[in-house]
């Protein structure tokens, strides 16, 4: 249907709402399943726009390489040390790091406010790329627009978190990334907050968001999906490494 001269046009990525028989309700669109004013919608476009097919994520949803992201959330050097468990954390980040590399899986990392609380932990930072570290100041990183725009090119569905903390910026920006309609899967054992108490409420909101609660051997096993890939016997020894606490 074709919109008078006078009409307001729609944000990109959405459709015009026509009841039946054909009638365009007026100045409106059918916006993430409601009546919404074209004004309202366009302001909120660039946060709410999905980038992703619309699909639920669900507890039967496999993590495959091939669909996968990598995000490390501000593990940094002024803020890592008060993490509870840290050792064990950073750790099991380092084995998806590397597991990540092997099964071709990109990665993105980020970093908040670094000239405060510093970069990337070495020994991570080591591990990544200039071009694959992004700065914010926001708490979830969808607010930036280079990590958006990061986001729309890989257009891979299914986001891998690891990092801190659980309850403050993994958990915005998992929220962020839902609402962008990507399936998150927040890695238990490689994310964590500065008390037990808070990295557990983190979880729970995060599951009831509709993220994925994994570990570790959860998203190196499914990411391999068979005793046939190439990278198997690789990738096996890191999570070898991790039980043993190498």
């Amino acid at each position: 249907m074709a919109l008078g001269s006078g009409a307001a046009k729609p944000a990109t990525g959405l459709r015009l709402n026509v009841v039946p028989g054909g009638r365009l309700v007026k100045d409106t669109v059918w916006y993430r399943g409601i009546y919404a004013p074209v004004a309202w919608a366009r302001l909120h476009e660039l946060r709410e726009t999905d980038m992703f097919p619309q699909q639920e994520v669900n507890s039967i949803e496999q993590m495959r390489a091939a669909d996968s992201v990598l995000l490390l959330v501000d593990i940094q050097q002024r803020l890592a040390p008060a993490l509870h468990e840290v050792e064990s954390l950073v750790r099991n980040v380092a084995k998806l790091i590397e597991g990540a590399r092997r099964l071709k899986v990109p990665l993105v990392a980020t970093e908040h406010c670094a000239s405060s609380i510093g970069q990337t932990l070495p020994d991570l930072r080591a591990q990544l790329t200039e071009d694959e570290i992004y700065g914010k100041r926001h708490f979830d990183a969808c607010d930036e627009e280079a990590f958006r725009g990061r986001v729309s090119q890989i257009a891979r569905r299914q986001w891998v978190l690891c990092g801190a903390e659980a309850h403050v910026c993994l958990l915005q920006t998992a929220l962020g990334l839902r609402r962008l309609g990507a399936a998150v899967f927040v890695v238990a054992d490689a994310a964590g907050s500065r008390t037990e108490a808070n990295s557990r409420l983190g979880m729970e909101r995060l599951r009831a968001a509709g993220c994925v609660i994994v570990s570790t051997e959860m998203v190196l096993f499914e990411w391999l999906q068979h005793a046939d890939n190439p990278a198997f016997k690789e990738v096996l020894a890191l999570i070898k490494q991790a039980n043993d606490g190498l």
